[in-house]
């Protein structure tokens, strides 16, 4: 099963970002919750490509009040 390690980024907010490891890649449009805030993904970029089964992915991301269902407890490992 693929890991993927992805580079979240608000580009609302000056600096700062988060960076997951994850089972499922980030898709436009997916509303993602990061620090215990909704963010929906607006762009995602492969930044290299796989080594060992492990995806290496940035995520442009922006605030929204749209609310998501909490993940399944294997969907993001390494928190």
């Amino acid at each position: 099963m693929p890991i993927y390690k992805v580079s979240y980024v608000d580009h609302t907010q000056p600096g700062g970002g988060t960076i997951t490891s994850q089972r499922t890649a980030p898709q436009v449009g997916e509303v993602v919750v990061l620090r215990s805030k909704p963010y929906r993904v607006i762009e995602v970029i492969e930044l290299i490509p796989p080594r060992g089964g492990v995806h290496f992915l940035h995520a442009t991301v922006e605030p929204t009040e749209e609310k998501t269902p909490p993940d399944p407890p294997d969907a993001r490992v390494g928190f």
